[in-house]
């Protein structure tokens, strides 16, 4: 990712945006992102929920129910209190839903390039340098649970908590 943005810096783009490869962003998500950066925002993050193709409504509600519990344990985990340099309260903002202008993005160094959880170290970066962040209802992505098909609760939850995956490998297709 971090080669894909410098590359697209290095061109003239002043505004970036990303998702992965198996997100579905919804119709618009371009034009949110675009919207808060250019309304100010420095980072714009959207909503992720769980893809529709790929799930029925009882794993779509357990992966609301993931997502808001990750959320808080952001929040109440004793390294993202602001007293480490912190400008913003932690808030969870994913990669894989994120717009950044390039000023920023260079600002802090760009996205790290080591495995899993870049986007977290990301964020911090970011709120260690600006309040500009922003959480944008419009940007919405359908987020592939293939890792929690893969590891499961407790090894996703472990993957995030920079734990590494376990006795499986690090592709979890």
């Amino acid at each position: 990712m971090d080669t894909g943005f410098r590359h697209a810096i290095g061109q003239g783009a002043r505004l970036l945006a990303r998702t992965d490869a198996d997100c579905l962003p919804h119709p618009g998500w371009t034009a949110a992102a675009r919207a808060a950066l250019t309304a100010g925002a420095g980072l714009a993050c959207g909503r992720i929920t769980a893809r529709r193709d790929e799930n029925g409504p009882a794993a779509r509600a357990a992966f609301r129910a993931l997502v808001a519990t990750a959320a808080f344990f952001g929040r109440i985990r004793p390294a993202h209190r602001r007293r480490h340099g912190y400008l913003t309260p932690y808030r969870m903002h994913a990669g894989n839903n994120m717009a950044v202008t390039a000023a920023l993005y260079e600002a802090v160094g760009g996205m790290p390039r080591r495995p899993s959880p870049t986007d977290r170290l990301f964020l911090n970066r970011v709120r260690r340098h600006t309040t500009a962040i922003v959480r944008v209802p419009g940007m919405v992505v359908e987020n592939s649970t293939r890792r929690l098909r893969a590891y499961g609760v407790l090894g996703t939850a472990r993957w995030y908590l920079d734990k590494g995956p376990g006795r499986q490998g690090e592709d979890p297709r």
